[in-house]
C-alpha cells in the first residue's frame, strides 16, 4: 500500500486491517492472495474500494455488488489454487 492509499484509507476513516479484511489479501508469497488481488484489481482499483468501504451505509447496493463480486474471485483462486488458501483466516 502506497502513502496516498494510506492517506486515503485513514482520510476515510478506516484501518489498514479494516482494508485488509476487505479484500482478503495478506501480501505473502502465496498464490491464493495473489490470484484474488488480481482479480479484485480487474474491476476496481484501491481507490475504489475504500470509497465503496467508506459508503457501504450510504450505497449499500453498490458494497453489496463489491462483496459479492470479492468473494467470487476468493472462490476462482481457490479453485485456480487447488483448493488452497495461503493459510489466510479471511479467505475460507
Amino acid at each position: 500500500m502506497n502513502n496516498i492509499e494510506i492517506k486515503m484509507m485513514r482520510a476515510a476513516g478506516l484501518t489498514e486491517a479494516d482494508f485488509q479484511k476487505a479484500h482478503t489479501v495478506n501480501h505473502d508469497d502465496g498464490g491464493y492472495s495473489k490470484r484474488v488481488e488480481r482479480l479484485i484489481r480487474e474491476r476496481y482499483t484501491v481507490s475504489d474500494e475504500i470509497s465503496i468501504l467508506r459508503q457501504k451505509d450510504e450505497k449499500p447496493e453498490e458494497y453489496a455488488a463489491y462483496y459479492a463480486y470479492a468473494e467470487e474471485c476468493k472462490r476462482e483462486a481457490r479453485a485456480e489454487c487447488g483448493g488452497k488458501t495461503d493459510g489466510n483466516p479471511t479467505a475460507e
